[in-house]
């Protein structure tokens, strides 16, 4: 089934004017670039920037409807699935949550076709057999209904190895301007590796697992030329999970950004136990002026629950690095881990304080099926709240053993404010530029960098 039109939807549950910049999601532009691969007709719609009365029309129009949506936007994507089967249309749903709970969406009654895992080269064998269930059975990573209403899960697909063969995202599928009118810096984002080795308790795994695959730098090169050459890209985000598992390569991509000579800011997210002093300014000589950090907590013993292995003292190191670096820090905190207590919230800010980081982010402690906290704390979740009190709504599923909701709400609405007005006192004003003259005297250079490509509005 290859002569309709498909649809690509990519559902959010805070669209129009989400509370922080936003940039294109990049799952459902690398599905675009596999339709226009096969030479199917193809259209996105990212709710983020879409009216619902534009969604609407764009899903009668379509005869296909495809849906991305992570797991605290999953309710949403279930709403836009029932409106397009109460108009005869076929729906498919993957991304992240589709892969660990494929069950549940297939038994909603809205979703045909489920898309378990990495997609690219799922989509690509299951389009020209779409509506062919006994074919379909043949295409690894599916989940669907079979013509005698039996739920088939088909062999799990292996990840794919060669990044370099994925096609780059049709970034020309959703208006670019769109996303800029609403972020400043011009930011766009870019993946250059999948996977993560590391096992925090509340990560899901199992869309792109714990083995490591890279693309090769001229391919992450050749991308970033023809982003800025095609688009006005101001910042680029590498989106990796762990952008710095393997230095050598870390390096290899900064000098090939030099040698290019490709002129542009961007910014990456890492753990304080992979990255140094020393990586800090060969990337910042590449153009990396911020730095992402996933802390989530200054208390030893949250850490240990959070299976972060790293401790407190490393992470105020590699914050005091990125000042020394003169790199802008975003760090992000988990509220209310299991057995978390004010004492641990109290250490918290505490390592706020010393680490000085620029901006934090935060959210509660919410175990996401498919993650490894699910089973863990299985006993304390409330199932009637497991699709409407996700990160997006501030809620939790997870029955705090110390704390209600809104009393965690509280504590991290405190935290974070408290930590903000002592960022803005003159004394701590003084303190950062203090490191950033004693930066620039080290090293001169950067200065002159510095005037000739002005720094972008930060989010």
């Amino acid at each position: 089934m290859t002569d309709g039109a498909f649809l690509l939807l990519y559902c959010s549950s805070s669209p129009e004017g989400a509370m922080h910049a936003i940039a294109q999601p990049l799952g459902i532009l690398y599905l675009g670039a596999i339709f226009e691969k096969a030479g199917v007709e193809v259209s996105c719609i990212d709710e983020r920037i879409s009216t619902a009365e534009c969604i609407e029309e764009a899903i009668r129009q379509a005869d296909v409807v495809g849906l991305s949506a992570m797991t605290p936007d999953i309710a949403r994507a279930l709403a836009w699935a029932a409106f397009a089967k109460a108009r005869g249309k076929t729906t498919m749903i993957g991304g992240p949550h589709a892969t660990v709970d494929p069950h549940s969406l297939l038994d909603s009654g809205f979703v045909d076709y489920v898309f378990i895992g990495e997609s690219e080269v799922t989509l690509e064998e299951a389009l020209p057999l779409l509506g062919d269930k006994e074919k379909l059975k043949l295409v690894k990573g599916l989940g669907f209904f079979d013509d005698d209403g039996e739920k088939i899960i088909t062999e799990a697909r292996m990840f794919t190895e060669d990044l370099d063969a994925v096609p780059f995202p049709a970034r020309h599928l959703l208006p670019m301007d769109e996303y800029f009118a609403r972020n400043k810096s011009h930011l766009a984002y870019l993946y250059t590796s999948r996977g993560c080795p590391y096992s925090c308790v509340f990560c899901q795994k199992a869309i792109t697992g714990r083995k490591y695959r890279a693309r090769s730098v001229e391919d992450v090169c050749d991308e970033m030329e023809q982003m800025l050459g095609e688009h006005d890209v101001g910042e680029i985000m590498f989106i990796d999970e762990l952008f710095t598992v393997k230095p050598p390569r870390v390096t290899e991509l900064c000098d090939e950004i030099v040698r290019r000579k490709i002129e542009i800011d961007w910014v990456c997210e890492t753990r304080v136990d992979r990255i140094d002093y020393e990586m800090m300014m060969k990337m910042r000589s590449a153009g990396m002026r911020r730095l992402y950090l996933g802390v989530e907590t200054g208390s030893p013993r949250s850490l240990e629950t959070l299976q972060k292995r790293f401790t407190v003292d490393k992470v105020l190191e590699t914050l005091h690095a990125a000042r020394r670096a003169h790199l802008w820090t975003k760090i992000f905190l988990i509220i209310g881990t299991p057995g978390e207590t004010r004492e641990d919230f109290e250490l918290t800010a505490g390592m706020l304080r010393k680490g000085h980081p620029d901006m934090i982010r935060s959210a509660l402690f919410n175990p996401l099926i498919g993650s490894e906290s699910f089973e863990k704390y299985h006993d304390r979740i409330d199932f009637d709240l497991i699709f409407k009190e996700y990160v997006a709504s501030g809620g939790a599923p997870y029955k705090h053993e110390n704390f209600t909701v809104d009393e965690l709400n509280e504590i991290d609405r405190t935290l974070i404010e408290n930590y903000e007005q002592w960022y803005r006192r003159p004394a701590q004003r003084l303190e950062r530029l203090f490191w950033r003259l004693r930066f620039y005297i080290a090293n001169p250079s950067h200065l002159l960098h510095r005037f000739s490509h002005p720094r972008p509005t930060l989010h």
